[in-house]
Parts: structure tokens; C-alpha cells; sequence
């Protein structure tokens, strides 16, 4: 009686210490850094892999990237894979985007063909595609070809 008492406790703690539903697998060996460079179509996102990379017959990273969040927290959205650290960083162009888009993204690193660690999810907004003066973004007038005589 006593073991199964022991039994339903570990049970009920498990259950109430597990994860969120869908909820990403935050890792210490990968971290999610900042999007830079951000155009219309484009953005520059940046990684960090915290492991040795030495101890491992095969790693790979790069980064997650979906206009759902939900996509994310269940690991399915698409993945770009990166080519080169710098150290523990590295960095990721990401082209295709669509203009004032809001897209979520993630780090990841897959670990000798087995295990995929996931940091957290950041987000962007893609910015606003310029249709008037290029010298002021808000203007509604289209920019006029002159000349000097």
C-alpha cells in the first residue's frame, strides 16, 4: 500500500511539474540571439552554439523560422541550416520574406544525427515595402526624374 501511495505522489508531482503543451525545448547548448538587417524580403538572424563542438562525430545548426508561433512550439517550421561558426556564433540571411510580416524564429542545433535542442522563439516584422519619396518612407509622392540646365 505504501509503494503505491509512494507510486501516485511521483505520478501526480511529474504531472504537475512537467512542460507546457506544445511548449519549445529551451536548451543551454543553443540560444536564439538578435534579427538584424531587417528589409522587406530579408533579415540577418544570429545564434550562439554552447557545446564543444569536438565532442560530437556530427553537429549541425541554423535556424527556425515560421509566420506561426504555434508551427514553432511544435518544432515545424522551416529550417535553415547555417554554415559556419565564428567562434560559438553564427549567423543566418534569410531571404524570401514577405513585406510587413510578422515571422518567429528559433536556434537550433542537431547533435550527432539524434538530438535536436531548441532555443527560445524570438520575433520580427519584416518592414513595409517604401511606395512613395525613398527619402521620407511616409510620403504618399512618387519621386520625379529632374534635370539641372
Amino acid at each position: 500500500m505504501k509503494k503505491l501511495c509512494s507510486l501516485l505522489i511521483c505520478v501526480m508531482a511529474l504531472l504537475f511539474v512537467g512542460c507546457e503543451p506544445n511548449a519549445p525545448a529551451t536548451s543551454s547548448k543553443v540560444e536564439t540571439g538578435a534579427a538584424s538587417d531587417i528589409t522587406t524580403e530579408s533579415v540577418v538572424l544570429h545564434g550562439v552554439v554552447n557545446v564543444d563542438i569536438s565532442q560530437y562525430d556530427d553537429v549541425e545548426f541554423g535556424m527556425m523560422v515560421s509566420e506561426d508561433k504555434a508551427e514553432l512550439n511544435a518544432h515545424d517550421g522551416e529550417m535553415y541550416k547555417a554554415k559556419v561558426l565564428i567562434g560559438k556564433d553564427f549567423e543566418l540571411t534569410i531571404d524570401g520574406l514577405s513585406p510587413e510580416t510578422k515571422y518567429y524564429y528559433c536556434a537550433w542545433v542537431f547533435l550527432n544525427n539524434t538530438q535536436y535542442e531548441f532555443g527560445v522563439i524570438k520575433e520580427f516584422v519584416t518592414i513595409k515595402e517604401n511606395a512613395g519619396n525613398t527619402d521620407n518612407p511616409k510620403s504618399n509622392y512618387t519621386a520625379k526624374a529632374f534635370s539641372v540646365s
